[in-house]
């Protein structure tokens, strides 16, 4: 008799308590979902979150960065090595007079004078003597590579960084000390920059805004 009002005060209890506790968990779980922007007709994105919106229209005013298609930025996904260069010839002022055209057999008609331009400058190389890998995702440590010198003469000293970056290393150091220097990034968390991690268009969006911050900053 004692089990059996035991198990009937379990129940009663469960029962008041278990819905509260799924509606708690589902409260939990929906507050890390990114608030996203309201599109219109001006901005026409919807998967872009709110707290971006802002620094994203001034790159979609400025035509540095176009939509996948007329209501998606594309925020999560990865970029193209083509579409970086293209973006990079796009945000950086330089001249195209007397610029050779590249020798990359890769490169689409769109893209030729944004490499050639970018070759010319010493801000891209290929993948191969004759292959930009146009199509190959890029990685963080590579646009790290490109954007420290396509604002060379602009970013503070690699030896003014701060981070504790452990995967900084190798050929890509310089670089990423000089961008986490100048206030561009601070990675994908204290110790990781993501060197090797594949860089989304949300985050190249951001590091080109930064990049244009700071050198406007400089220049005046």
């Amino acid at each position: 008799m004692k089990m059996v009002k035991k198990k009937t005060i379990l129940t009663m209890f469960l029962s008041a308590v278990f819905p509260f506790i799924l509606l708690n968990s589902s409260a939990q779980a929906a507050s890390f979902d990114p608030v996203l922007a309201e599109p219109t007709e001006r901005f026409p994105f919807h998967d872009v979150p709110a707290e971006y919106q802002e620094r994203i229209q001034v790159l979609y005013d400025q035509n540095v960065f176009e939509g996948l298609n007329k209501d998606q930025f594309g925020w999560s996904l990865p970029i193209k090595r083509i579409d970086v260069a293209v973006i990079l010839y796009q945000s950086v002022p330089m001249t195209t007079e007397g610029v050779k055209k590249t020798e990359m057999k890769d490169v689409p008609e769109r893209a030729v004078m944004a490499v050639s331009a970018l070759e010319a400058m010493g801000i891209v190389n290929g993948k191969t003597a004759t292959s930009f890998g146009s199509n190959d995702t890029i990685t963080r440590g590579e646009f790290a590579l490109m954007a420290s010198q396509a604002y060379r003469g602009t970013l503070r000293s690699a030896d003014q960084a701060t981070h504790t970056f452990l995967d900084a290393t190798g050929r890509y150091k310089t670089a990423i000390d000089q961008l986490q220097a100048s206030n561009i990034t601070q990675g994908r968390s204290e110790s990781e920059f993501g060197t090797f991690k594949v860089m989304t268009r949300g985050e190249l969006a951001l590091l080109i805004y930064n990049l244009q911050t700071f050198s406007h900053k400089t220049d005046n």
